[in-house]
């Protein structure tokens, strides 16, 4: 049987990867996520920032950076001038050329990768990625008192919250016998208001694309 120990630090982070799609391929099928299942997607993140911090490791190897160099990527919205940023990239991961550069630009197109690092670091010192119950609805078609007509209306709301759906003259209205009427149930982070699955899976095609760009960069290299 092959070990973590027996791989480099490329391929841990391919296997860290693969471990977190087989488990968020996993929850996803759950009906109803239990407390060991909401431990396990904070676990996620923990996994997929590792994966990213291997996958540096072999960068770094590779590029023969002191290990005194601080290994932690900048966030580059803290820079006015991005040419520091690109300074600190030369520093810390040996990356000065326009190909390597772009890896990491890379990771800041969206949001995605710093809400990412802030759920990640922080959830040791505060309860960062607690979770939610949403009612996703959609209305369907309905008529209603005075030529009112509703359509194909999507309501979200949190499950225990105080919202309701359609209320009329303070009645919520049973939507559940309208053609085209849907209900499903979701879970979502309330650090970011983002659906639980949708951005774990976002978190894994970003670190994915990156550990990939990274050993092609230095494929290339060599």
């Amino acid at each position: 049987m092959k070990k973590l120990k027996d791989l480099d630090s490329h391929e841990q982070s391919v296997q860290k990867l693969e471990f977190c799609l087989f488990h968020i391929d996993n929850l996803k099928k759950k009906e109803v996520l239990d407390m060991n299942d909401q431990i396990m997607i904070n676990l996620l993140l923990n996994v997929f920032k590792s994966s990213m911090e291997y996958s540096i490791q072999y960068l770094r190897r590779t590029n023969n950076v002191s290990k005194k160099q601080l290994s932690y990527i900048p966030n580059k919205n803290d820079f006015k001038k991005v040419e520091k940023f690109y300074d600190i990239l030369k520093q810390r991961f040996g990356v000065g050329d326009k190909k390597g550069k772009d890896i990491f630009d890379t990771l800041f197109v969206t949001n995605t990768y710093n809400q990412f690092n802030k759920m990640q670091n922080d959830e040791k010192h505060a309860q960062i990625n607690t979770h939610e119950d949403y009612i996703i609805e959609n209305t369907g078609n309905m008529n209603l008192p005075g030529n009112i007509n509703i359509g194909d209306n999507t309501i979200s709301r949190r499950k225990n919250g105080e919202s309701k759906g359609v209320v009329l003259n303070g009645d919520e209205l049973d939507l559940s016998q309208n053609d085209g009427y849907s209900y499903d149930e979701k879970i979502y982070f309330e650090y970011n208001n983002r659906e639980v699955f949708e951005f774990l899976y976002e978190v894994f095609e970003l670190v994915n694309n990156f550990v990939i760009d990274i050993k092609e960069y230095i494929d290339n290299k060599e």
